[in-house]
């Protein structure tokens, strides 16, 4: 199984402990620190490394390759030539599972700081 973008690791975690054996990807590197520690503490077949998802080298197909709330971070013609690169990384037969926000608000404004109003001490008669 292939996590691109992975994160903190959770979903690779997960199915290493289910018995996969997985490459865990991310660009950043404190995001891969957490599951490849994870892995050696558990003895969990994860191999974590920092790639970018524009210039990731995979020779080998796999059985799976998931990239939950990656793609929505590029611009359109990345993610174009990424789910490309995905495609052609899973196996015939194989599962692909891409989680992708595409209609609301830009992904980042959904974390953006509210101002909340005061909540009115009145107390009840």
């Amino acid at each position: 199984m292939l996590d691109l973008g992975c994160g903190l690791g959770n979903l690779a975690v997960a199915a290493a402990m289910k018995g996969c054996r997985v490459t865990a990807l991310d660009a950043r590197p404190t995001a891969i620190a957490d599951p490849a520690r994870r892995a050696a503490d558990e003895e969990l077949r994860i191999t974590a490394r920092e790639a970018d998802l524009r210039t990731m080298e995979l020779k080998d197909q796999l059985d799976c390759v998931v990239a939950i709330g990656l793609l929505m971070f590029f611009p359109r013609e990345v993610v174009q030539a990424g789910l490309a690169r995905i495609r052609d990384l899973v196996r015939s037969r194989g599962l692909t599972a891409v989680n992708v926000l595409i209609e609301g608000p830009p992904f980042m404004e959904v974390f953006r700081p509210v101002r909340l109003l005061p909540i009115s001490r009145k107390r009840a008669a």
